[in-house]
């Protein structure tokens, strides 16, 4: 009797597990199937470009649709993508389950306009040429001018996408310590024009109207923002007015008026 039992309770084990691999196993293969049959490439899209076009950004990625989502080598497209242009500061290409890919595009801004003798270029923050333009379009952009000290123009050192270099190679530390200060300033969405080819007398003029004299860079961001509050003061009660402000030191700031309009 005992037998039959122990039988009978191994039997059901048996269909138990049996059927339970089964459900997994047909399981398995119906999302394998869903796998490869629906996760294909219906859509390409592009996030956060401005200065380089959707259209390029797509014909370099070369993204074929029905392709299996899987399939598509991101690292090879970000590489591709990020040749296209100098503004392309980085490029990072996901998949969206379950058939989109999508590109996200960081660029450059080119926050300041050079001339060197008759040419115009848009450059970075960073000290990358942009892009060369023309002198209408230098007038027209809304980059601030900037003046630097003598740049090296050896071939191997100048042109669009490589960063400037200067001849006096100290000149490489203060201006892009001097650069990255100015730009985590009030003075990035405001200026106008910037002065950098001596090093003793840097000078901004902002939006046209305030012209800061700041001396040399030491305690420089302490000076911008204490030019930033006489600034404030000045459009709160005397709007009409152009000037100079002196700022040599982090003492104070004196203004003397140019003009009023």
């Amino acid at each position: 009797m005992k037998t039959k039992i122990i039988k009978s309770t191994t039997g059901k084990i048996f269909r138990r597990r049996f059927f339970i691999l089964f459900i997994m196993t047909v399981s398995a293969i119906l999302i394998t199937y869903g796998f490869m049959r629906f996760c294909r490439v219906k859509s390409v899209t592009v996030h956060n470009h401005k200065e380089v076009e959707e259209a390029a950004i797509l014909e370099k990625a070369n993204i074929k649709t029905d392709k299996h989502l899987f399939s598509v080598n991101l690292q090879k497209i970000e590489a591709a993508v990020s040749q296209i242009s100098p503004y392309i500061k980085s490029v990072q290409v996901k998949r969206k389950l379950p058939s989109e890919i999508t590109i996200e595009i960081e660029e450059y801004t080119p926050y300041f306009c050079i001339q060197i003798l008759d040419q115009y270029y848009l450059m970075s923050d960073e000290l990358l040429l942009l892009e060369k333009i023309t002198e209408a379009e230098a007038a027209a952009h809304p980059a601030a001018l900037l003046k630097l000290p003598e740049i090296n123009m050896d071939e191997d050192k100048f042109g669009i996408g490589k960063k400037i270099k200067f001849e006096e190679k100290e000149n490489d530390a203060f201006v892009a310590e001097t650069l990255k200060i100015v730009t985590n300033s009030f003075l990035k969405d405001c200026l106008t024009s910037l002065y950098l080819h001596e090093e003793a007398n840097i000078t901004a003029l902002v939006s046209d109207r305030y012209t800061l004299r700041l001396g040399n860079k030491k305690e420089l961001a302490k000076k911008i923002a204490m030019c930033e509050e006489s600034i404030a003061y000045l459009r709160e009660n005397m709007p009409s007015i152009t000037g100079t402000l002196f700022a040599w030191s982090t003492k104070q700031v004196t203004f003397e008026m140019t003009g009023a309009n």
